[in-house]
């Protein structure tokens, strides 16, 4: 499922795809293992089938406020690029120093790569949790 938002009235023929400002489904999974608070603007919810996933946009979820409460195991954040900013923007160095030596010899082996940078933020603060290098 490919879910489009028109960016801008100026510029009717670009969208911008949902799907590239949020977490990945599994990612989203990982965060809520690791105790991310699961409040965001968009949520991956289970089908009625119980096999496959599908985004949700939080006005939908506000009528549905009890079945989320309900049943929280079908419900997870799909967290945007600024979300994840805002939950690591105190655990985190905003600017990093100008010369540091000590990445001369970096093996690079903590590097986190992916397609977009939600997905990016996402990974980074899975491997921040999970080496207790943060606390939330």
């Amino acid at each position: 499922m490919r879910v489009f938002i028109k960016p801008d009235q100026s510029h009717p023929t670009e969208y911008m795809i949902l799907e590239q400002q949020l977490t990945i489904l599994e990612t989203s999974k990982k965060l809520k293992e690791l105790g991310v608070k699961q409040e965001s603007m968009f949520y991956w919810k289970q089908d009625l089938n119980g096999v496959s996933w599908i985004l949700v946009y939080v006005s939908y979820i506000a009528r549905l406020k009890n079945e989320v409460k309900a049943n929280p195991d079908i419900w997870i954040s799909a967290f945007t690029v600024t979300e994840l900013g805002e939950i690591m923007k105190d655990k985190i160095e905003p600017f990093p120093p100008m010369y540091d030596s000590s990445m001369e010899n970096w093996n690079w082996q903590d590097e986190v790569i992916a397609d977009t940078e939600a997905e990016v933020r996402g990974r980074m603060l899975v491997f921040l949790l999970e080496n207790k290098l943060i606390e939330l």
